[in-house]
């Protein structure tokens, strides 16, 4: 079981991943950069919430926002990309900043929506687009840039777009505090 996730299990699926699936099939709505522009659910989510998921983001595109992000989250939280988990701040803080340091020049988040089932949003669905431009081709990522839905592009470098939906879960104890951290990050490529 994933630490924060208490969704009921229903013939063997979870709401959680069939609400992905729903979500991968979702047109783009939204074309801007960032979570300002995303589309909100009709619940009421905390501001406190979204102002954090937008800092997080915001900072995910800096080359040194790397503490930024990692603030987003509780000390254990965690943060689940590509197949690899990183648990704790100081591990997030360096993930973001080791991507920059090998080999991306750019990074570009844009949330098109955001979808929850219950406010004030402690659990939420984000579906986006990443764009992340490198130096060099993509031999840092660990696996060789392919075609699927994802647009690669290789000129000098390599640049390579693709969507991706996230699970976002807010830690009960730090919203509570007026605080709101993430416990989890864990977000599912295209």
């Amino acid at each position: 079981m994933i630490r924060g996730y208490t969704g009921a299990m229903t013939n063997g699926t979870t709401l959680f991943s069939a609400a992905l699936a729903v979500l991968g099939l979702l047109p783009a709505s939204i074309s801007s950069a960032g979570i300002d522009h995303a589309t909100w659910p009709a619940i009421d989510i905390d501001p406190l919430i979204k102002e954090n998921l937008a800092r997080a983001y915001k900072a995910a595109d800096d080359p040194n926002g790397g503490p930024e992000v990692a603030a987003a989250f509780t000390p254990d939280g965690s943060f689940i990309d590509l197949g690899k988990t990183f648990t704790g701040r100081e591990v997030i803080s360096n993930a973001i900043t080791t991507a920059f340091s090998s080999g991306f020049s750019e990074q570009r988040h844009t949330i098109y929506a955001v979808f929850a089932d219950q406010s004030p949003g402690l659990e939420l669905m984000l579906r986006g687009n990443a764009k992340v431009c490198a130096d060099e081709p993509f031999r840092f990522l660990g696996m060789a840039a392919t075609e699927t839905r994802s647009k690669v592009k290789m000129d000098n470098g390599s640049t390579l777009e693709g969507d991706f939906v996230a699970w976002a879960v807010i830690d009960k104890a730090s919203y509570e505090a007026g605080d709101p951290k993430m416990s989890l990050l864990h977000v599912f490529s295209a």
